[in-house]
């Protein structure tokens, strides 16, 4: 009888938000500017706005009055955003889930499905609140031999699309998995971790920015310059980059709005990346396995704007994910009745991403004479280096297919080379170390 109380409750919720007060909203101006040439880029670049520039000719900005008034005498053509936002008060899934319902939301589905879903608290915000996260797997509490993938929101708290797309992806996989033999086959064998709200200080005001006033997707330590007070300097970041080294991410998915696009790295320079070929593989088949009619995907520097300090840097120069930021609405706030269309849209391409995770090569590191997990890192051709798990030694790398060679390095152990690793579509090769599938100890 517990477990249908349970279950009742995950369900009556999701559809009758409790109602919180949300913090007023931000005294600027939402404003969308259009921008017809690069003379007038260029000087809305010299204004130093807060906001961003998009690739189909237009920036979402938040201004004073004073920045309106100079983009007025600038002679350039605007449109004052009106936002649509409202509480998800409504008794349907067409609202927007705030902070503290999407928290509870999360809190009941650990609670109904505590074999295959656990609550993490990544961290608190710089104004105090708690950062929340969701594994799910089977034997969630334990970490096993299973590739990892991660679905992150909210980095920009105005951004609400990719918070709902986050949570109900969450709900499916738990209300789902006895009865959809595919996504139980998914759940089984992978870890999938939600991450709704990286900002919640920003979700709460709805504001782009923390209660630092700091944009925490220009806080990343990779490659950072000067846009926040220092690199890794923000709870939020700290947060999600924990989570990150703590686990082995093969695809991290970041999602925002204000366009529809999917960019890759690099944003901070214009050179192709090493892992330039699986990174596309897996763009264009989330951009075909998707709704839109439409989702262009290409590097984010060339193909959007540059910046430093993404999340998107850090985690594949880092960790070698295949990472990005999904922009998944052209409104940061889109109508809400617009919701499960982008749910919709997003939703078999978000299965398509944790099924992939596990095809390319895997295996495991351990020490040739006990059998002990090794922490190494994995090197595949001239890509970007992997690194296996220190808890269980295990590693994943999502490949296309072709022939690859291995170079496997760790401290106190003998350099292992693995040529002629033969890698076959929607396929996990375990390539085969020397020294009986383990690494040597250098004597």
């Amino acid at each position: 009888m517990k477990k249908i109380i349970l279950l009742f409750f995950v369900s009556m919720f999701f559809f009758n938000g409790i109602s919180q007060t949300q913090n007023s909203l931000k005294k600027e101006i939402e404003v969308k500017v259009f921008i017809d040439n690069p003379k007038q880029a260029a000087f809305l670049y010299n204004l130093h706005l807060k906001g961003e520039v998009y690739p189909i000719g237009y920036g979402w900005f938040e201004l004073s009055s004073e920045q309106l008034e100079l983009i007025k005498n600038a002679g350039l053509r605007y449109e004052i955003y009106e936002n649509n936002f409202s509480e998800n008060t409504s008794g349907t899934l067409e609202a927007f889930h705030n902070y503290y319902q999407i928290l509870e939301l999360m809190d009941s589905l650990a609670t109904a499905y505590p074999s295959i879903c656990k609550k993490y608290t990544a961290g608190t915000s710089a104004g105090g609140n708690a950062i929340v996260t969701l594994k799910i797997s089977d034997n969630a509490d334990i970490e096993e031999n299973e590739p990892e993938i991660i679905f992150d929101a909210g980095i920009h708290g105005d951004e609400l699309v990719g918070q709902e797309i986050t949570i109900r992806l969450a709900r499916y996989l738990c209300t789902r998995y006895t009865t959809d033999p595919y996504i139980q086959q998914l759940v089984d064998n992978r870890e999938i971790w939600i991450y709704p709200n990286v900002n919640p200080d920003g979700r709460i005001a709805l504001d782009r920015y923390n209660a630092n006033g700091q944009d925490v997707n220009r806080d990343w330590g990779y490659m950072w310059y000067n846009e926040t007070t220092a690199a890794w300097s923000q709870p939020e970041t700290k947060a999600l980059r924990q989570i990150v080294f703590d686990n082995q991410f093969v695809i991290h998915t970041s999602y925002h709005g204000g366009t529809e696009y999917l960019s890759y790295p690099w944003s901070y320079r214009p050179d192709t990346p090493p892992d330039l070929l699986s990174i596309d593989f897996l763009a264009e088949l989330y951009s075909t396995t998707s709704g839109y009619a439409n989702l262009p995907y290409g590097q984010g520097y060339t193909g959007m704007y540059p910046i430093n300090g993404a999340s998107k840097d850090a985690n594949y120069g880092l960790m070698g994910s295949t990472t990005w930021s999904c922009e998944v609405s052209m409104d940061k706030m889109p109508s809400p009745s617009t919701i499960p269309t982008y749910w919709n849209y997003n939703l078999p391409s978000q299965l398509k991403m944790i099924e992939y995770a596990g095809y390319g090569i895997e295996g495991t590191i351990t020490d040739a004479l006990t059998g002990a997990p090794v922490e190494a890192s994995i090197y595949v051709g001239n890509n970007f280096p992997i690194y296996s798990d220190p808890v269980v030694g295990d590693y994943h790398k999502f490949l296309v297919s072709g022939t690859y060679n291995l170079k496997i390095v760790a401290n106190g152990y003998q350099t292992a080379i693995v040529p002629g690793v033969i890698v076959n579509e929607e396929q996990s090769t375990i390539p085969i170390l020397p020294s009986n599938r383990s690494l040597a100890i250098l004597h």
